[in-house]
Parts: C-alpha cells; structure tokens; sequence
C-alpha cells in the first residue's frame, strides 16, 4: 500500500449500519471537500451481521476513502 500524506483523518467505526453508512460517508466527504484540504476517510467495520459489508463494497475505494472489515473484535477479558 502507498504511502498518502493527509492534513487530516477521519476513522469511522461501523457495526451494522447498512443504512446509515452511506449518507454518513457522503456528508464527511462534503465537509471535507469544503475544506479544501488533504484527507482520508478510513472506515472499520467491526463485524457487522447486516448488509454493512455490501453496501461497503459498493463505495468507489478512492484514493481518500478506505474500508476495512474485521471479525468482531471485543475487548480483551479479564485473568
């Protein structure tokens, strides 16, 4: 992966959101756009049990904007 240099970076973390991720992504994109600056819109999807991942899939991975998935990860347990 290349290295990008950004002014700013936004982490969204995700966990089934299907029907939320888009506009959201949309609007970080319009602020940022707006600034005029350089940026990264990096969204984690945590496991999601609903369609997260398709609509997800379905974003143009733009040199500003990344997706990852992960399996649910949950904070370590006590010993």
């Amino acid at each position: 992966m290349e290295t990008v240099i950004v002014d700013l970076a936004v982490v969204i973390p995700v966990y089934n959101e299907e029907k939320n991720i888009k506009d959201c992504i949309e609007s970080w994109t319009q602020v940022l756009s707006d600034l005029q600056i350089q940026y990264l819109i990096i969204i984690l999807n945590d496991g999601s049990w609903d369609n997260t991942e398709r609509v997800l899939s379905g974003i143009p991975q733009e040199q500003s904007i990344r997706a990852v998935s992960y399996t649910h990860l949950t904070l370590p347990t006590k010993r």
